[in-house]
């Protein structure tokens, strides 16, 4: 039984280190990468206006929503990790 126990707690330690990078990849994500992207999209609104750098627009709109589906994925990731670290944790207890 004691095998277990230090398996378990194995795998807690290791589930909550991804836990962790999955929530700091989506802070990252969303509290620094994606606000400097709408600055820029702000920035390039108003030469698109001018009827210019509608391809850099294009660009950014690209990198913007692979930005967002990066931040999904790492939200999906952290719940269900989080999911998995409680059923451990349920285990242990």
């Amino acid at each position: 039984m004691s095998d277990f126990k230090n398996f378990l707690s194995a795998e807690v330690e290791d589930t909550y280190s991804r836990l962790q990078y999955f929530y700091k990849t989506y802070n990252i994500i969303y509290n620094d990468s994606l606000p400097q992207l709408v600055h820029m999209f702000d920035l390039t609104s108003s030469s698109i206006e001018n009827g210019s750098d509608l391809f850099v627009y294009i660009e950014l709109l690209q990198k913007k929503l692979a930005l967002e589906e990066q931040g999904i994925e790492a939200a999906v990731s952290y719940y269900k990790t989080l999911a998995s670290l409680e059923a451990m944790i349920g285990e242990i207890q």
